[in-house]
């Protein structure tokens, strides 16, 4: 309200009609905050708002705390690909690429991860074996029990009690920085009904995929066919928290997507390093989630997007 209406809220009048405020608001008399509600809708035909119910959305959460690309750029490279696709997730991490595009209606053909205890964890829940009591097990373990499991000072003859430990260790490592793996306490179990429920969303979308323990340039030999389209999120560069690393090797990535008979759609840090490695893809697209600009690579254009050339940067 204006600065007008300060009198008449002193001597008790309505600031729409100006008439004493009986009974009413603070502000309003009762007949003209009456006329600002909301209408009710009495009738099919009556001419009244209609409240639509909030739809809600189903999220991919991560099982284990995995360094990956946010949700907000999985969302846009899921979008960048055409219904109903056949998919590889060559940096399989924690899953949630996958899970996301399984969601969306594609078809996860293939999912590869290089790190060995994530890799035994993921493949240990995809095939349907049941963890929740390993895990709830694991849970009472020390920090220091955890890391000689992780680190196979204490070994697991169970892939079940790998996963378990190594779910943990993912967990509550300080910063998700497993090279230091620095843990300082054991964060509590979920619910017992939320890790089935997680368990078995794994096992639908990754269960029937053929799950592969490579590098990236042998896995991407094993699972190249035609008709099918490699997920690209790989480890970026200038990060000393990745055990398994691929500095150095980003232009290998590209040539052996370039000389591969599948498409591919990747998301890649805008760094000069990675920047000059992007020479030769067909398509380059920006990417923006509330974070650093992030770059889409791809095979075949995108609809809704503008592409740009690296010449452009002097790359």
């Amino acid at each position: 309200i204006g600065y007008g209406h300060v009198d008449g809220l002193r001597a008790g009048l309505c600031v729409s009609c100006r008439q004493p405020n009986e009974g009413g608001s603070a502000t309003f008399c009762r007949n003209c905050l009456l006329l600002r509600r909301p209408k009710v809708n009495k009738g099919l035909f009556s001419p009244t708002r209609i409240r639509r119910p909030k739809v809600r959305t189903r999220t991919v959460r991560n099982l284990v705390n995995w360094l990956a690309c946010g949700p907000g750029q999985a969302f846009q490279l899921v979008q960048g690909l055409p219904p109903q696709s056949v998919v590889v997730d060559l940096f399989g991490g924690s899953g949630s690429l996958s899970l996301l595009a399984h969601e969306h209606g594609h078809t996860v053909f293939g999912w590869n991860e290089l790190h060995p205890h994530l890799f035994t964890f993921v493949d240990t829940v995809a095939s349907g074996l049941d963890l929740t009591q390993h895990i709830l097990m694991a849970g009472k373990l020390g920090p220091a029990t955890l890391k000689l499991w992780y680190q196979g000072l204490l070994p697991a003859e169970d892939p079940r009690t790998t996963a378990a430990v190594f779910y943990h260790v993912a967990r509550n490592v300080k910063g998700r920085n497993m090279a230091a793996l620095d843990i300082q306490g054991i964060a509590p179990c979920p619910p017992e009904h939320l890790l089935r429920k997680s368990f078995g969303a794994m096992q639908q979308g990754l269960g029937p995929a053929r799950r592969t323990n490579l590098d990236f340039a042998k896995a991407a030999l094993v699972l190249d066919w035609k008709g099918v389209t490699f997920l690209l999120d790989p480890p970026w560069p200038n990060q000393t928290c990745y055990e398994y690393g691929i500095d150095g090797r980003y232009r290998e990535l590209v040539e052996t997507m370039l000389d591969a008979n599948a498409d591919f759609l990747g998301v890649f840090q805008s760094c000069r390093t990675t920047m000059a490695s992007l020479k030769g893809v067909p398509y380059l697209y920006w990417l923006s989630s509330g974070g650093p600009k992030t770059i889409l690579a791809s095979s075949r254009p995108v609809p809704g997007r503008e592409p740009f050339k690296l010449s452009d940067f002097g790359v």
